[in-house]
């Protein structure tokens, strides 16, 4: 996610990036920048049981005016997550050394705005307590040891994919298509027309959605307004599923 003048030269990714990997190491993630303010992306990989998840933030504290507050939010974003996340963040902001203000910089005024510094630089436990660090306004190597039983210890506290998610009354629906210009928004009625290329059978289909009718029919003649609102629900997303091939 491009933030300000960044979306000069980067574009928005895609949900299809969007997942933990295993490694020898453990189970990894990561997210750049003020991608951490974004709770919903966050959740997404800590739902999928991230262990070591790698935060990596621009040096913007070297800008006049920001030293102080970007820190800041470096900060409370990379501990927050290993807090709410119970999992090890391993926190890593750029530095800017002289030679890097020299490139960046062609007048007077430009000289102000950048000076040498960032690099609020940590290793943080599940929980949100610093193991190492946090190293600023340098370029340096920060060592720990991490001990994978601290991430159970912490989930018999708080448990952000357990309890403490509340899936009797939130959600989250996470899109994992690669971003498409042109995509098919074909509907129910036209699902096996061959030039779609989906390859499903309609008579199958149609036998699918009248029997979920008559399951519909039979729960509202038992007064299940719970059910029947779930029922609609799996409708929509039956007819979701099929429009896109699956």
């Amino acid at each position: 996610m491009p933030t300000h003048v960044e979306r000069v030269h980067w574009g928005m990714g895609d949900g299809s990036y969007l997942n933990v990997y295993d490694t020898e190491l453990g189970r990894m993630s990561g997210l750049v920048c003020w991608e951490h303010t974004m709770d919903l992306v966050r959740h997404s990989l800590i739902a999928q049981r991230s262990q070591l998840h790698c935060a990596v933030w621009v040096g913007f504290s070297s800008i006049t005016g920001w030293d102080t507050l970007f820190d800041m939010s470096t900060e409370l974003s990379a501990r927050y997550h290993a807090q709410v996340g119970g999992c090890f963040v391993i926190n890593c902001q750029s530095t800017v050394d002289k030679d890097n203000v020299e490139k960046l910089t062609q007048t007077d005024y430009q000289k102000e705005w950048i000076k040498p510094g960032g690099g609020w630089t940590a290793i943080i436990a599940p929980g949100g307590s610093i193991l190492s660090g946090p190293l600023k306004g340098k370029e340096g190597i920060l060592y720990a040891e991490v001990d994978m039983k601290l991430i159970a210890d912490m989930a018999h506290w708080h448990d952000a994919i357990g309890h403490y998610s509340r899936p009797d009354v939130t959600s989250l629906l996470l899109n994992r298509e690669p971003y498409k210009v042109l995509r098919d928004m074909n509907n129910a009625n036209n699902i096996s027309n061959p030039k779609n290329g989906s390859g499903h059978d309609q008579q199958s289909v149609d036998q699918i959605m009248n029997l979920l009718k008559q399951l519909e029919q039979n729960l509202r003649s038992s007064e299940s307004d719970e059910l029947s609102r779930r029922l609609s629900e799996i409708q929509r997303e039956a007819v979701h599923a099929f429009t896109r091939g699956n």
